[in-house]
């Protein structure tokens, strides 16, 4: 029955929840930190175009890594194959977006 200690307790068992996020469990806010190393390079503030370029070129490897990758679909299926979870995760898409769009901004004033 829902809402039973014991089956409350079995589902528990399965969800972790933590203070931030984990390269492990969202490979994306790896990809989120150096593009945010890219940005403060490239403000006028810090001005510093050698780190922003790094920051960009381990983007691109990253991206190179994953763009032959069978990435996961989301769908988590019992035993006899019926999806019982669904989870978003992200598509080449959004690991491409969150690369390039706000660097590509960010830089777009300099040279």
């Amino acid at each position: 029955m829902w809402g039973d200690v014991a089956e409350d307790d079995r589902l528990t068992r399965y969800v972790e929840v933590g203070s931030e996020r984990s390269l492990d469990d969202d490979p994306l806010y790896g990809f989120r930190q150096l593009v945010d190393i890219a940005d403060r390079a490239l403000s006028p503030g810090t001005d510093d175009p050698t780190t922003a370029v790094q920051a960009i070129d381990h983007l691109h490897d990253l991206l190179r890594r994953i763009v032959g990758c069978e990435l996961p679909n989301g769908v988590h299926t019992d035993d006899d194959g019926r999806p019982r979870l669904f989870v978003h995760e992200p598509s080449w898409q959004e690991f491409l977006d969150v690369s390039v769009d706000e660097v590509a901004i960010t830089s777009s004033s300099q040279p």
